[in-house]
């Protein structure tokens, strides 16, 4: 069975399948909160909502609710749903602010809220709900929303380069020519693209560049592992920046920005790889955040097909959120970064001295050029 709102809604089935995928991959609590803050109160060992907290939730009459537990009572009975009256109620009264004349009271614990949220049809917080549940059971990242990019570029300016109305960039300066001059590029360059560095060397650069900034400093030791057999593990990305915050659509989201090395240029097999470890979900279930965006990064940027697949080819529920950068510009973005957080104008001959080799770098102007200093 394929999952949907619409099933979701009609299906049974589908529901336990829901909630039961849920408790297994994530807190149902947790989940809720990143919809919209859920106003859950402790009783005894356990987090309740009464029925009037549940439809503000939802922002739907208290009426609705009720309706659907009658309906579904079954159901919600099996996803721990009570019924409190007597001395229970009483205790429980004030800390739910039921009114005083109140003789029964139904609460939800964050599952039975979850499977509210698959019954509602009138709500748009419930379809944001099963939004985030179903992406969550099929292993991917949200869908892309443009605003994740306004709210990238009001929040840090100097990523505007490298993004658009749309999607992160792709920056592929030599990337019409590759073909043709591949075996120019890598006799010239043999250490990777940037003269006398090889990826680890460029990988502990960046690193120490990003010290300078504030939020942006990247972690060579946050490592998301992905399993290759029983016995084999490779770790990924190189670099992983701190947790930033950004507001989207007048809520705080949090995101993690990630950046993978590859030599000379980023080529279709590059982005395979990044798309089979699952970078993106992996790095949101790791760090725990709304969204996770992946840059990945050569000194000459990417070919022409690296850059077809991710314009045209990437899955669609990762489109926005792979680019590509070359390495001098996620340098000169530190750079940026750095002295837009500092306010105030960096040692230009520190930056010189020891990072001079990733910002001075020549790329070509043209297949021509580059050949002819071969």
């Amino acid at each position: 069975m394929k999952l949907t709102n619409s099933v979701l809604a009609e299906s049974k089935s589908a529901r336990d399948f829901g909630v039961a995928q849920i408790v297994s991959q994530n807190s149902p609590r947790i989940l809720l909160d990143r919809v919209k803050p859920a106003p859950f109160v402790e009783l005894g060992q356990c987090v309740y909502m009464a029925t009037l907290q549940v439809a503000e939730y939802y922002d739907v009459p208290e009426s609705t609710i009720r309706q659907n537990y009658s309906r579904c009572g079954l159901e919600f009975d099996a996803d721990g749903v009570r019924k409190l009256d007597g001395k229970e109620l009483q205790d429980a009264r004030d800390i739910l602010s039921l009114p005083s004349k109140t003789s029964k009271a139904i609460v939800y614990p964050p599952r039975a809220v979850i499977r509210m949220g698959f019954i509602l049809q009138e709500s748009a917080v419930a379809s944001r709900l099963r939004t985030a549940v179903l992406n969550l059971i099929q292993g991917v990242c949200e869908t892309f929303d443009p605003q994740i990019v306004e709210a990238l570029i009001n929040g840090y300016p100097v990523l505007s380069p490298f993004v658009s109305s749309e999607a992160l960039a792709v920056s592929a300066p030599l990337a019409p020519h590759y073909d043709a001059i591949e075996r120019h590029i890598k006799s010239r360059y043999p250490d990777g693209g940037v003269p006398g560095m090889k990826k680890d060397d460029i990988r502990e650069k960046l690193a120490a560049l990003s010290t300078y900034t504030e939020s942006w400093k990247f972690d060579t030791q946050k490592e998301l592992r992905y399993s290759l057999s029983s016995s084999v593990c490779a770790k990924y990305p190189d670099l992983t920046s701190r947790v930033i915050s950004i507001t989207v659509d007048g809520q705080t989201k949090s995101a993690v920005l990630m950046f993978h090395l590859s030599d000379l240029l980023i080529d279709e097999r590059d982005v395979e790889i990044a798309i089979g470890r699952q970078y993106l979900k992996r790095a949101k279930e790791h760090f725990q955040t709304d969204y996770a965006l992946l840059f990945l990064v050569a000194p000459f940027g990417a070919t022409p097909r690296a850059e077809d697949y991710i314009r045209r080819d990437l899955p669609e529920e990762m489109k926005g959120f792979v680019g590509v950068m070359t390495v001098k510009e996620v340098a000169s973005l530190l750079v940026k970064q750095a002295k837009a957080e500092r306010k105030t104008n960096l040692v230009k001959g520190e930056i010189k001295r020891n990072f001079g080799e990733l910002l001075d770098y020549e790329i070509p102007a043209s297949p021509l050029l580059l050949m002819m200093n071969c």
